[in-house]
């Protein structure tokens, strides 16, 4: 029996990752703040090089768990992770590291009811350290947790 998104015909047609991405981007400020959305580079991977900022929305090795409610209808918590980075070139975590993160917190406590897709809520789960990668020796990092929550019905 397929299931469907409640409150829509249909299952997701777009992935939480994608969807969080454009979350960020599409309310990230383009004027009085600090990083500007025109200076940050957005995107489902990586960081990539783009310019001194980059945010990436990435799946959570975690496999989301349908919890079921009843026959015919479950929750699902499937979560994202977003990560910050910033091209390292002074020894200290720039005032610029700490102004992003509070707004990606705020983007999404903001508009938690509003990813669409009939995704019911999207919950800020925090930030992991401050760190400087291996493998990404001139960049500092950081990984936040976000999860979208909605629910599937038998049709």
């Amino acid at each position: 029996m397929p299931q469907v998104v409640s409150g829509t015909a249909s299952p997701l047609t777009s992935s939480v990752t994608k969807l969080v991405r454009d979350l960020l981007e599409n309310n990230w400020p383009t004027s009085a703040y600090d990083p500007l959305r025109s200076d940050i580079g957005f995107g489902l991977s990586t960081w990539d090089d783009y310019g001194d900022i980059d945010i990436h929305v990435t799946q959570d090795r975690v496999v989301s768990v349908p919890d079921t409610i009843g026959w015919g209808r479950s929750k699902v918590t499937e979560p994202a992770l977003i990560t910050l980075f910033l091209r390292k070139n002074q020894q200290e975590i720039p005032a610029t590291f700490g102004n992003a993160q509070r707004m990606i917190e705020q983007i999404v406590k903001d508009n938690a009811a509003s990813l669409g897709q009939g995704i019911a809520m999207l919950r800020w789960d925090g930030w992991d350290r401050i760190v400087i990668a291996d493998s990404l020796k001139e960049v500092w990092q950081c990984t936040g947790r976000a999860s979208a929550i909605y629910f599937l019905v038998k049709v």
